[in-house]
């Protein structure tokens, strides 16, 4: 640092900000970076990519065959196909560089994923309890109102995530784990604070969904129409997929995974979750 002062390449603040950014970068290395080509990274994205191209050839069955009595209506079913494909997406990018962008996709494609996925369930539900169940019942809902049902939790899920960018979003911080191990990790945002209300309104409001999802498939589960799945199924499946979300998400949050098993772990519950 003297030298530089010294030689005049450099002022006394200028040599000193560079001195602390090379001490800092050597007590917090970069962040571990998974390439696809490596063997974690290859089994991850050779797993995602085989579920997402079952996802595509779903979709172009829906198409080939919705002229079929038993086929339900494929615009929504392309609709829950793609939140699948895109949900699945949000653990390929922990692959490569870490940066502000890529930690922020990670939650942008899981909340919009879900939400596309959870939109047209939701309103098939409500679609039969209307029908069915509710007062109002015989009455069927224009087709207009059912798709704005379906498209209503991804505009929730897009004002959240908007808000959360807009205010302070995820990005790469400094982290020190319990075993002493000094990191660089996607925080939750700037601030890197233990508590994160932008984290806690996005996971609730999502699993709010689910939860909502279940109660009208109980209130539904003994109407039967052979043209929707047993609201029974879709009740049991939607449980299932709520208690492999909190497991997912207490692991996440609790545990100090490395990179590597973040990635595998993520990735593995996404496809779980979809399947």
């Amino acid at each position: 640092m003297l030298a530089r002062i010294v030689q005049g390449n450099m002022t006394v603040d200028q040599s000193t900000a560079a001195a602390c950014s090379e001490i800092d970068t050597m007590v917090f290395p970069e962040p571990i970076t998974i390439q696809v080509y490596s063997f974690i990274g290859g089994i991850g994205f050779a797993a995602t990519a085989v579920t997402q191209i079952l996802c595509g050839v779903v979709i172009l069955a829906a198409w080939k065959y919705r002229s079929h009595p038993s086929m339900i209506n494929p615009l929504t079913s392309t609709i829950t196909l793609v939140g699948c494909i895109v949900f699945l997406s949000s653990s390929l990018s922990l692959l490569g560089p870490r940066s502000p962008a890529a930690c922020t996709s990670i939650y942008v494609l899981l909340g919009t994923g879900f939400s596309a996925i959870i939109g047209p369930i939701i309103m098939r539900l409500y679609g039969v309890y209307k029908v069915f169940i509710s007062e109002s019942s015989g009455v069927a809902l224009p087709r207009s109102r059912l798709f704005a049902i379906a498209l209503l939790p991804l505009l929730g899920d897009m004002v959240i995530l908007i808000l959360w960018i807009v205010l302070d979003p995820p990005s790469v911080v400094k982290q020190t784990s319990k075993d002493g191990a000094r990191m660089q990790v996607c925080g939750l945002g700037r601030r890197n604070t233990d508590i994160n209300i932008h984290l806690i309104v996005f996971i609730a409001y999502n699993w709010c969904l689910l939860v909502s999802a279940m109660v009208l498939a109980w209130k539904t589960r003994e109407v039967f129409d052979p043209l929707i799945e047993r609201s029974s199924h879709i009740f049991f499946a939607c449980g299932n997929a709520l208690f492999l979300g909190c497991v997912c998400t207490l692991v996440l949050f609790t545990t100090d995974l490395s990179p590597e098993g973040n990635f595998i772990f993520r990735t593995l519950c996404s496809i779980i979750l979809i399947v």
